[in-house]
């Protein structure tokens, strides 16, 4: 060591624990006051009334299994009339045909 040096007994370290502290207490004073802060709009909502008229739209099921087997609506279709690689035409009137 040379002369006139000491060893250093200093921390040169910032404390966090007052920083740690205010921002607990910020938490909390925001999250005790978000509540006053939430408003609300009170609306009356038509109910909605479904007219005899209208009908259900039916679902098209169209299913093609690891066998090769067509079905439209749980409905086999026969391999005659389609090829795996046929056109979307085709398709539809197999479709038209089974429902």
């Amino acid at each position: 060591m040379t002369r006139g040096a000491r060893p250093s007994s200093r921390i040169d370290d910032i404390n966090i624990t007052p920083l740690v502290d205010i921002l607990l207490v910020l938490l909390v004073i925001f999250l005790a006051a978000l509540p006053l802060t939430q408003k609300g709009l009170d609306t009356n909502l038509p109910s909605t009334v479904r007219s005899p008229d209208s009908t259900p739209v039916d679902a098209v099921v169209v299913e093609y299994d690891v066998e090769r087997r067509l079905s439209i609506n749980r409905q086999p279709v026969a391999a005659s009339g389609w090829r795996p690689d046929c056109a979307m035409s085709t398709w539809a009137a197999a479709i038209r045909r089974c429902s």
